[in-house]
């Protein structure tokens, strides 16, 4: 192969790679914007039978978030919040909950819904109960035309304990076209002089033979 086919190679593999690493998202949450609150239901079910005020649900966000990068057509699921039930009661509880996911990479969002938690705890024991949310899948549309959806998880059943986590999972759905970025183009034109350079050779030789 001559220098001329291989400098074309370099160049045409140098614009493909660039191109190719471009197909994911690079997701930093915002933990100043982002939150989960939690208000307690005035009409909530029997409430907490012993001490009055012992079964409360208190909510945080689960930071610190690690950034995520995702491909085109994948999904991670990380840990959003954590729900935390005093465990000084006996009883049933009912709570409003809303929650924002706000992003620092991409630009877009933020996402927000609300939910509402129902559960019956014994001592912090044992916990049963669940989380509903009311809009828990949500599309995001980046500033550069990428799409992403968020989705918040719903929570059912009972466990030992009195602490339970919620995730949220994002999926990638489309990545708009990148612009290669700056040191590719300059590997890319690189490339290309080579390729004019071998060839200005090539015809010089062809006439100083003739």
């Amino acid at each position: 192969m001559n220098k001329l086919v291989m400098a074309a190679v370099a160049a045409a593999a140098i614009f493909t790679a660039s191109t190719a690493s471009a197909a994911s998202m690079l997701f930093t949450i915002d933990p100043t914007l982002s939150s989960v609150t939690v208000t307690q239901d005035s009409g909530r079910h029997l409430g907490c039978a012993f001490p009055s005020n012992g079964c409360t649900l208190s909510a945080s966000l689960a930071t610190p978030f690690t950034p995520m990068t995702i491909a085109q057509g994948a999904s991670q699921t990380f840990d959003f919040a954590n729900f935390t039930i005093d465990p000084n009661g006996v009883g049933t509880e009912k709570y409003d909950v809303s929650a924002t996911l706000a992003f620092l990479t991409p630009q877009a969002g933020p996402a927000s819904t609300g939910g509402t938690a129902k559960y019956f705890t014994l001592f912090g024991l044992v916990s049963a109960g669940g989380l509903t949310w009311s809009d828990p899948v949500q599309t995001l549309t980046a500033s550069d035309g990428s799409t992403f959806t968020v989705a918040f998880q719903d929570l059912k059943g009972a466990q030992f304990g009195n602490t339970v986590q919620d995730n949220v999972t994002l999926t990638v759905n489309s990545v708009a076209a990148a612009v290669p970025e700056p040191a590719s183009w300059g590997l890319m034109i690189a490339g290309l002089g080579l390729t004019g350079f071998a060839l200005r050779r090539r015809r010089g030789a062809s006439a100083t033979f003739a």
